[in-house]
Parts: C-alpha cells; sequence; structure tokens
C-alpha cells in the first residue's frame, strides 16, 4: 500500500509537470532535492525578525534545546518578505502544484548537553509524498551552531525504497535512529539571509548545536491541507 501511495503521488506529479514553468530551483530540486540562495535577505530585516521573535516567545513551543514560534505570519510582519514573494510563490505552484498551503515557524536552537538539534535528528517529513520547506538563516550558521544537513537525492522513489528495505522498516517510515555510511550529508553553512529550498521528503536534520544558538525561519508548504500534527499547534 506504501509503494502504491508513493508511485500515485509520483504520476499526480508527472501528469501536473507537463504545463508548468521550470526554473533553475525547480530542476534543482527534481535532481537534488535542495537549492541555496545566498542573501535572500537583508541583515537588517533578519535582526528586525529575530528581536520580534525574542518578543514573543512566551507564546512558543518549547523543547529541549529548540524554542519555536508556529504561525509566526499571523505576528510578524516581515514574515510578506517570505511569504509574498513572486519568485518563491511560483516555485510553489510548479514543484507542489496549485493548491498548496502555507504556514511559517521561527525558532531558536540552543547548545544543550545530549540535544538532537533543530528537528531531533533525522528524518523525514513526509515519506510517500512531496513536501517543501523554505529555511531561512536569521543568524550566521557555521558547523558549530547547527546547520541544516541533508542528503541529496534520498528525496527520490528509488532512494526511499532502498533504505526501507536496507533497515527493513516501512517505507512510510519518517524517523531513522541511524543511516547507512553509503549515505554522504552536507551540512548547509551561510550568513543570515540565506534561504535554503528543500524537499524534505528527503532525509535532513538540523545538526546538534556544539556551541552558541541558530535562529531560523521556516516555511512549510503542504500540497493540499496542513495537517493535523501541525496545525494542533497553539495559533
Amino acid at each position: 500500500m506504501d509503494k502504491l501511495k508513493l508511485y500515485l503521488s509520483e504520476i499526480y506529479h508527472v501528469i501536473r509537470e507537463i504545463l508548468v514553468e521550470k526554473t533553475e530551483m525547480f530542476f534543482s530540486l527534481k535532481e537534488k532535492g535542495i537549492y541555496v540562495l545566498p542573501n535572500f535577505l537583508s541583515e537588517t530585516h533578519c535582526n528586525s525578525i529575530i528581536s520580534k521573535f525574542l518578543d514573543i516567545t512566551d507564546k512558543s513551543n518549547v523543547s529541549n534545546d529548540d524554542t519555536r514560534v508556529f504561525y509566526a505570519e499571523k505576528l510578524i510582519d516581515e514574515m510578506d518578505l517570505v511569504l509574498k514573494n513572486t519568485q518563491l510563490n511560483g516555485l510553489i505552484k510548479s514543484y507542489i502544484g496549485p493548491f498548496a498551503k502555507k504556514s511559517t515557524m521561527i525558532n531558536n536552537t540552543i547548545y544543550r548537553d545530549g540535544g538532537l538539534g533543530s528537528g531531533g535528528g533525522w528524518h523525514r517529513d513526509s515519506a510517500l509524498r512531496r513536501q517543501l520547506k523554505f529555511i531561512l538563516y536569521l543568524s550566521n550558521v557555521e558547523l558549530s551552531n547547527g546547520p541544516f544537513e541533508y542528503i541529496e537525492g534520498s528525496h527520490k522513489r528509488a532512494s526511499k525504497i532502498l533504505l526501507s528495505k536496507e533497515k527493513g522498516l516501512k517505507l512510510r517510515t519518517q524517523r531513522f535512529d541511524t543511516l547507512p555510511k553509503s549515505l554522504h550529508s552536507k551540512p548547509i553553512l551561510g550568513k543570515k539571509g540565506t534561504l535554503i529550498i528543500v524537499d524534505t521528503s528527503g532525509l535532513h536534520r538540523g545538526m546538534p548545536v556544539l556551541e552558541g544558538e541558530r535562529f531560523a525561519l521556516t516555511e512549510y508548504i503542504f500540497d493540499f491541507k496542513i495537517p493535523q500534527s501541525y496545525a494542533q499547534h497553539s495559533r
């Protein structure tokens, strides 16, 4: 049943993509699962978003090392710089489809002993369908303060099926304690204002913070509706 759902999702996108505009970003997502845009947002705007985030963290959802504010688009005016960007919205329509739903989260990940980093370790946001994220670094991100890490090509059907067989897990499995050494990950470093566009049906994580902290904005893009698992977060 899992394979059938995965095949049906792929068939839907193959048919839909016949008439869509295909840009460099689109082809990079199809092949690698990721595309990086440096200097997408100015340092001034990044600092302003962080300042407003810190003002409203009493409304956040907090885990061990990762403080989050969900539905940030309802709270911070600067979100329009990302949410209403014509280029990005065009990509959403071409890669995800015309019925996509969006919501934005801002988080602050800090060092804590035993912390797993943003996202809580290696995972897929979805295994049987496409999902898109825009991850905007609001602070400078180096290896030491929890960069986003991705395994290129792991969003493809063949990679998903192979991993499920190797691990003896269902194809729908989203979280993994360990990964085969044959899979090579790539940490994404960048200055504040760097935008990461990524298909998060591929394997990814926020690396554990070794020192300092990381601020980031994440826009979730779902194909038809916002899942209950996300919608349950406090608005």
